[in-house]
């Protein structure tokens, strides 16, 4: 008789913890599972077991609630309650690495995806997941082991080529992307995503034609695709001959969507580098009338109409020019999205002399400065800073930063690659050789860096490696006339030794 009482009060006290669970009321479902656990503890009954179960789902339910408001502390502290309970749930783990993500705690984040990892050793789609993860967190040795290794088992798996060729790109090795994308598209012809990348890639690596190819198949199959018309501009614009091209893909990507600001703003620029400068500020005004609220339209705008007006000998009387770039760069500082595309293109239409770009840059830094406390542990805004201490010519600086970015991210190649050019012009010959000789080992293969290291060891005498350097950028872009003429030079030296 005591047994049935207290069977039947149990049951009345899981029916009210469900039903306070299915209205989403999970707080207080969590209080009257746990205690159904804490009354029937050790039993292994079917009560407990569900009991266990829904507590743990109201508390992963919660923690997915406060991921998706942003508050990723309080996620965490549910996840970890969810794992006290049930230790095995793999999409927990999955929940709290990007919970760490979001408050740039990296090293936690590498710890739970490894664990996924343990505990899925023979589960495809989860070890896919924990490779996609270090792929955001840039730990690209571990990608690129990981990919290796399941394609033993996977040749045919398009997502995992696809995934190798990113992170070649990642480790700045665009010759071995170009053949992982190319797997990737070969096994899956209608692999887009895949597709648009190999195009951008072919592209940066100075192959047009085989980018154009690209864009081209996947218009025939997506022509309403407009951001495909910005690819291809972008594309086009890169080709110093291909200007009047770069102008029709933009016009047209903006005639398609004349919401896409991005393209309008290229548009506008590459109309004024050309001397139309009426026709690029009748694209942004239509592009400010359609979004008055467009920030960096509207100050754009502003720039290329008041800098259109403003001759050297004003800016020299009254200082027009520089208040007005210090007005415009510290609204743009603000927002480290929009900031660095902008500079750049203040400074390709560069509507001032070039005397006053050392004062713009200053500009630049200053106001992105004020936002370092927010993301000094970021290794892209280390790189920003190094980049802009470089164009400034403060070389230290530049160093440091670049520095900082590669203690963040150790395998960081644009930011090694930078850090080579600032040694080597602060001549610091031998960290520049040291910095070079890293880089090699990594098998980056962009000409212009590979040139550069050669002309390095050419003048330090190190002929063999040098010879080696100048013939491995040839291979790659046979037009380099700077190449050419060293790799000359080299020979009718060896020739005279």
């Amino acid at each position: 008789m005591i047994k049935r009482m207290w069977s039947t009060g149990k049951s009345r006290l899981y029916d009210r913890a469900i039903g306070l669970f299915n209205q989403g009321r999970y707080r207080q479902a969590i209080r009257l599972f746990q205690k159904i656990i804490a009354d029937s503890a050790g039993s292994g009954g079917l009560r407990f077991r569900l009991a266990s179960f829904y507590c743990a789902q109201a508390y992963c339910d919660l923690g997915r609630i406060l991921f998706a408001m942003g508050n990723y502390l309080g996620a965490l502290q549910e996840f970890k309650q969810v794992l006290r309970i049930d230790p095995e749930r793999t999409q927990v783990y999955e929940y709290m690495g990007r919970c760490y993500e979001k408050i740039g705690a990296q090293d936690n984040a590498r710890k739970v995806y490894g664990r996924i990892a343990e505990m899925n050793p023979w589960n495809q789609p989860a070890r896919l997941k924990v490779v996609s993860a270090f792929h955001r967190l840039g730990i690209w040795d571990r990608v690129e082991a990981a990919c290796l290794k399941h394609l033993q088992q996977y040749p045919l798996h398009a997502d995992l080529h696809y995934t190798l060729g990113l992170t070649y790109l990642g480790t700045g090795k665009p010759l071995l992307a170009i053949s992982a994308l190319e797997q990737a598209v070969a096994i899956n012809p209608e692999y887009w995503p895949a597709r648009i990348r190999l195009g951008a890639t072919y592209a940066a690596a100075d192959e047009p034609e085989k980018a154009d190819r690209q864009f081209s198949l996947i218009l025939e199959r997506f022509p309403e695709y407009v951001d495909l018309y910005h690819h291809l501009g972008v594309v086009h614009a890169g080709r110093k001959k291909d200007l009047g091209a770069a102008l029709k893909w933009f016009q047209k990507a903006v005639s398609e969507n004349p919401n896409f600001t991005d393209a309008r703003i290229k548009l506008a620029v590459l109309l004024c580098a050309a001397g139309h400068n009426l026709e690029g500020i009748r694209i942004l005004r239509e592009g400010n009338r359609l979004d008055p609220e467009d920030e960096s339209l509207a100050l754009l705008l502003e720039f290329f109409e008041k800098g259109r007006s403003l001759s050297v000998s004003e800016s020299e009387e009254n200082g027009a020019v520089e208040e007005l770039l210090a007005q415009t760069i510290g609204a743009f500082g603000k927002n480290l999205v929009v900031a660095p595309s902008v500079v750049e293109m203040l400074m390709l239409t560069r509507p001032i002399e070039d005397e006053n770009l050392p004062r713009l840059l200053e500009q630049v830094i200053e106001a992105v400065q004020c936002a370092a406390h927010l993301y000094a542990r970021y290794p892209d805004f280390q790189w920003s800073i190094g980049s802009l201490h470089y164009r400034a010519g403060k070389l230290e600086q530049a160093e440091t930063a670049f520095r900082e970015a590669l203690l963040l991210n150790p395998t960081y190649t644009r930011a090694q690659i930078m850090l080579f050019k600032t040694l080597k012009a602060a001549g610091k010959t031998q960290a520049a050789l040291e910095v070079g000789d890293i880089l090699v080992d990594q098998r980056v293969l962009y000409p212009d860096f590979l040139r550069s290291f050669g002309e390095l060891c050419f003048r330090t005498k190190a002929y063999q490696k040098a010879e080696g350097l100048f013939r491995k950028t040839l291979e790659l872009r046979p037009d380099d006339d700077q190449a050419h003429i060293f790799l000359k030079q080299l020979l009718e030296k060896n020739r005279d030794l």
